[in-house]
């Protein structure tokens, strides 16, 4: 095996920006979804739908208003409520969600 003639040490190397998140990040972002998961099981089936198919899937309002055959005052007044009652069930499951380190 060929050895280098002037061997770098490696606190001297190149910074190599690190290709993705730490472990730590992955595991707080785990952990995120999972609250995320528990606390929208939590939910009305209509609330549930509504962040499902606008938050999670992406969907515009227009899209959902058409697929369940909502009028659109209907589904922003839904989409609203949802968000405020997804906002509740995460705090419920985790009070201190948020929080300031």
């Amino acid at each position: 095996m060929r050895t280098p003639d002037h061997p770098v040490p490696v606190e001297e190397g190149p910074d190599i920006p690190l290709a993705g998140p730490t472990p730590e990040e992955d595991a707080i972002a785990g952990s995120r979804e999972r609250l995320l998961y528990r606390a929208l099981g939590t939910l009305a089936e209509h609330y549930r739908e509504m962040i499902v198919l606008k938050e999670i899937q992406g969907l515009k309002l227009e899209e959902i208003c058409d697929l369940l055959d909502l009028p659109m005052g209907t589904a922003k007044s839904r989409s609203h409520r949802a968000k405020l009652e997804l906002a509740r069930a995460v705090r419920e499951l985790q009070p201190d969600f948020g929080a300031a380190s």
